[in-house]
């Protein structure tokens, strides 16, 4: 158990609202074929071929995974605008990547610097947030490994989504 968190990708759809594709999120995520189900031509998915052998259609494309991020879970949350609870799904813009970005590299430069007052600064710029099962909210190596998975995993987002026809959303289970 712990703070498993996702970024998936979607296509944004001309009938549908961002919000209204997320809802569809708890309905559709774990079908295997949404052939089964008729909306393959309605909701214009991902299409995935298996072994040569099947085609498997799929909603939405999980980008980034990280595990226990409890920094990155509280800063995405805070940034959503959302009235919902943590743990419902929510939209992430690519604005609040690139700030987010932003942040994790001047993290990732005092911390390589070994700049001595690196634990209050980032206290400032990217606290940490308790929770059951959220690990660690010390500012130590987790927190740096962090970091740079972060730096990998939003480095990628901003280089394979394509902003004008997807959007991102976030779901955290914990």
């Amino acid at each position: 158990m712990g703070l498993d968190m996702y970024i998936y990708c979607a296509k944004k759809h001309k009938n549908l609202t961002n919000l209204s594709v997320i809802g569809l999120y708890d309905s559709l995520a774990y079908i295997e074929k949404l052939d089964d189900i008729d909306l393959v031509n309605y909701l214009e998915p991902y299409t995935y071929e298996t072994n040569g052998e099947e085609t498997v259609h799929k909603l939405f494309k999980m980008i980034g995974y990280f595990r226990k991020a409890n920094s990155i879970h509280r800063f995405l949350y805070e940034k959503s605008n959302t009235s919902f609870p943590d743990y419902y799904p929510f939209e992430i813009t690519r604005e609040v990547i690139v700030n987010l970005l932003d942040i994790l590299k001047k993290l990732e430069i005092l911390r390589e610097s070994k700049f001595d007052d690196f634990e209050k600064i980032a206290k400032i710029m990217l606290p940490t947030q308790s929770g059951f099962f959220f690990g660690t909210i010390d500012y130590g190596d987790s927190y740096f490994e962090d970091i740079k998975d972060g730096l990998k995993i939003f480095n990628k987002i901003l280089k394979e989504v394509d902003f004008d026809n997807e959007f991102l959303f976030y779901y955290a289970s914990y």
